[in-house]
């Protein structure tokens, strides 16, 4: 039960789309987009910590000892999520550096730029 609540939980956070906004004719802004990012970076490195967590290690252990058939497909869920993490994460780290201009665009009318 564990494990199909993990997975589920995972695939629910790794199917949101970054695009979603645009998809229902929305016009979101550089600041969504950013805080899009935020929100994905911080629910991927919540699960990376919890699956590294010594007590899910031993779960996930048992698990590839006993041979379970959940094995396989889960540990290439993680594989998706470790690499949707480090996407997240980078993505941060370079729309940051506007948040400063988005900001302002935001407070100020152009001229005052």
């Amino acid at each position: 039960g564990t494990l199909l609540t993990w997975k589920k939980q995972i695939k629910n956070v790794l199917q949101q789309d970054p695009e979603a906004q645009l998809k229902l004719g929305l016009n979101p802004t550089p600041d969504t987009e950013i805080s899009f990012w935020k929100t994905r970076a911080n629910n991927l490195n919540s699960i990376s910590e919890q699956l590294s967590s010594k007590p899910n290690r031993r779960i996930l252990r048992a698990l590839e000892i006993a041979k379970s058939t959940y094995c396989t497909d889960f540990s290439k869920l993680c594989r998706e999520a470790r690499k949707a993490r480090d996407e997240a994460n980078d993505n941060v780290k370079y729309l940051q550096t506007l948040e400063k201009w988005m900001r302002k665009l935001n407070e100020d009318d152009v001229e005052n730029l």
